[in-house]
């Protein structure tokens, strides 16, 4: 079944998987922990959160498997989910051993990382990053976000300004301070001018305003990864 399916996914997108499985599958461990401790909203939001990337990537069971961690979260359904994470992991396994697959593995791929506190927005980042043949990891806490960029690794990070708990901008303060050089796109609702100065003050290298299109975030975004990295 993986090769049939690899088969079909679009030939940009291929080159990412490898790494997007990967990632998936350290997360496992991670999420049969927050559901020891009863912590069904993370459980709901990592089923949320494959729903919507095995979608991007063209890995409908991934997507369906995700789609049935996210309702059994909701239900506080333990063995359920349990259940499916024992299927998900045998399936990322498998797809990860296949000769279609391993072919494809060698492309050196970006890797975005998306901290913004809202599902629909980064929904619609991660569509249209992996599009644009970029790697995509998405966090919706501050705190958690800056532990991520702690452990490098991240080509770019899309950064939101009005977070709980810290917003982006500090956030960023907290990045310089650690001599990060990692580059920064702010997504804001803010229209100020004077928010929109401070975070090119802070050294970011764009400053894109909410909403956006699809055409618009290819554009600004992918187009900035590629003359970085090109």
């Amino acid at each position: 079944m993986p090769g049939e399916m690899l088969k079909n996914i679009d030939p940009e997108v291929l080159p990412l998987i490898p790494k997007y499985l990967t990632h998936r599958l350290n997360d496992l461990d991670g999420i049969r922990c927050a559901l020891a401790d009863d912590d069904f909203a993370t459980v709901t939001r990592f089923g949320h959160s494959m729903k919507g990337s095995g979608s991007s990537y063209g890995l409908d069971p991934i997507s369906e498997m995700g789609a049935l961690i996210e309702k059994a979260g909701l239900a506080k359904d333990v063995d359920r989910v349990l259940d499916v994470l024992t299927e998900l992991e045998d399936f990322l396994k498998k797809v990860l051993d296949s000769e279609d697959l391993n072919l494809n593995a060698d492309r050196n791929v970006r890797r975005v990382l998306c901290v913004d506190d809202n599902e629909d927005v980064t929904d619609l980042l991660e569509m249209i990053l992996i599009k644009g043949g970029l790697d995509v990891e998405v966090i919706h806490d501050a705190e958690l976000g800056l532990e991520r960029m702690s452990r490098g690794g991240i080509d770019l990070l899309l950064l939101d300004v009005s977070m709980p708990k810290m917003n982006g901008f500090e956030f960023m303060e907290k990045m310089n301070a650690c001599g990060s050089k990692v580059p920064v796109v702010f997504l804001t609702a803010s229209q100020s001018e004077e928010d929109e100065l401070r975070g090119l003050t802070l050294g970011a290298r764009d400053y894109i305003i909410k909403p956006f299109s699809s055409a618009l975030i290819h554009s600004r975004v992918v187009g900035l990864m590629h003359r970085l990295y090109a």
